[in-house]
């Protein structure tokens, strides 16, 4: 016999629009945070004076800032350590991010009120208090020099790095490929899932051939033998409405408004589906002799029908 093709029925055009817009909306969340939240170069400590201006500048960092000489109490900065100064310790983070080995934002303290850190190496911490209602904790790579620094009555423009930990590389925010990776791997990863959904639902086909009904679609597809399928059992049902109503759970699958696809299983009697469905009011329903019943959406649903139960005859 010559292989007859029949296309899975289009979903509705707002479906396609919504997977699109899902794909987008998960590569530009994180994107949005790698560009606006994550540390995004080298985190430095300027201890600077222009003019009649003098203070320090933190850059690197969204949370970054410029602190005005007058506004730090530099009389009562210190190296401190937070296994004896345990007032100072960060507990609940507010508004800030935690990445491994890196702290930055705004934190609470065990019991000096409110701290705007800067940490990647705590054994090289350093304390500023502040006339702001907060404590500045920052762990420059050379805090003593830091400290000098900021003591003299005439600021020199220094910079100071962010301590680089043990292992990590230097200039590089610690934690920051780390968390890159994640925030780029994961949605990532779920935007071509959406799009690969997406693709196959307008791409999956149906093909009769003289060894049986073969499903074009992606992972899910397969070959049917003819003596596999129930043909004298098989109808055209609405799954979403009695008396063929299903309450299908995904097993191994994917689904996207619109599109459905892979391995299901009923509620009620535990009975296993294979769905390739767009239109739960317009499924192809044929029982198998494999242990599982296929649930389909051919775009001519009454000419598929009739072709296979012509094959039958």
């Amino acid at each position: 016999m010559s292989v007859r093709v029949f296309q899975i029925a289009s979903g509705s055009r707002t479906s396609r629009w919504f997977s699109y817009s899902l794909a987008a909306v998960l590569m530009t969340f994180p994107l949005a945070i790698m560009i606006f939240a994550l540390p995004h170069g080298l985190v430095t400590f300027r201890v600077w004076e222009n003019g009649l201006d003098k203070g320090m500048i933190i850059t690197g960092d969204s949370y970054g800032r410029s602190i005005m000489r007058s506004d730090l109490i530099i009389g009562e900065a210190r190296r401190i350590d937070l296994e004896v100064d345990t007032a100072y310790k960060p507990t609940t983070r507010t508004n800030g991010m935690g990445l491994p080995k890196y702290q930055s934002g705004w934190f609470n303290t065990q019991g000096a009120g409110k701290a705007l850190v800067f940490a990647s190496d705590w054994s090289r911490a350093v304390l500023i208090p502040t006339k702001l209602g907060y404590v500045l904790l920052i762990t420059p790579e050379t805090p003593d020099l830091f400290l000098g620094d900021l003591a003299r009555p005439q600021f020199a423009d220094t910079i100071y790095l962010l301590a680089t930990p043990e292992g990590y590389t230097p200039g590089v925010p610690p934690g920051a490929f780390w968390m890159w990776g994640v925030l780029l791997g994961v949605p990532g990863a779920a935007s071509l899932l959406v799009l690969w959904i997406t693709f196959q639902s307008r791409r999956t086909m149906f093909e009769l051939t003289s060894e049986g009904l073969r499903i074009r679609s992606g992972i899910y597809g397969r070959r049917i033998p003819w003596a596999s399928l129930k043909l004298d059992e098989m109808k055209l049902v609405n799954i979403k409405s009695a008396p063929d109503r299903l309450d299908l759970l995904r097993i191994n699958g994917a689904g996207m408004p619109g599109y459905h696809c892979g391995w299901h299983r009923n509620w009620k009697d535990k009975a296993s589906y294979l769905l390739f469905v767009t239109d739960p009011t317009r499924v192809v329903r044929i029982p198998t002799r494999d242990g599982y019943t296929l649930l389909i959406s051919p775009a001519a649903s009454e000419s598929f029908m009739s072709a296979l139960s012509a094959e039958r005859s």
